[in-house]
């Protein structure tokens, strides 16, 4: 499960884990494409997962469509995409600070943590859409994971 742990306003993101801390592992990442306008609209911050490259044709279908669909190592990599949501002014943003595998219970999952900007002077209005995509080392001994939004 790729889960997603963040905060507004600029500052890191955190997560909470109970009593015993599961093993975690920080995973590397390439930032693919980072931006404020993707075709993709979403009413809420939303975190993908995309583990082929026709998922990720699709995706890019979706979120840029016409553009180049990025090259990925499938059979090393996976990408996360985190999409903001539809914002009503320029200055938003969102970004990937970081990646780790967290095992607990014998299950192994993903963790980004984020962090998601708002504007802090003048803005011009126009509707704006930022996201996020990375390539995630994925470690040999996961095959795949699904994406889930932290709650």
């Amino acid at each position: 499960v790729l889960t997603s742990a963040g905060c507004g306003g600029g500052g890191g993101g955190s997560s909470a884990r109970g009593s015993t801390a599961a093993p975690v592992t920080s995973l590397g990442f390439r930032r693919v494409e980072r931006g404020a306008s993707s075709a993709l609209v979403t009413t809420a911050t939303d975190l993908r997962s995309v583990t082929t490259s026709g998922a990720l044709t699709s995706l890019w279908a979706a979120h840029a469509p016409g553009g180049s669909v990025p090259a990925v190592d499938f059979a090393s990599e996976q990408v996360a995409a985190l999409f903001l949501g539809e914002r009503p002014t320029d200055g938003f943003g969102i970004e990937v600070l970081s990646v780790a595998e967290v095992t607990s219970g014998g299950a192994t999952s993903f963790e980004v943590r984020w962090q998601r900007t708002a504007p802090t002077g003048a803005t011009t209005a126009g509707r704006t859409a930022p996201y996020d995509v990375v390539a995630v080392n994925r470690p040999a001994s996961v095959e795949s994971v699904n994406a889930a939004l932290a709650t």
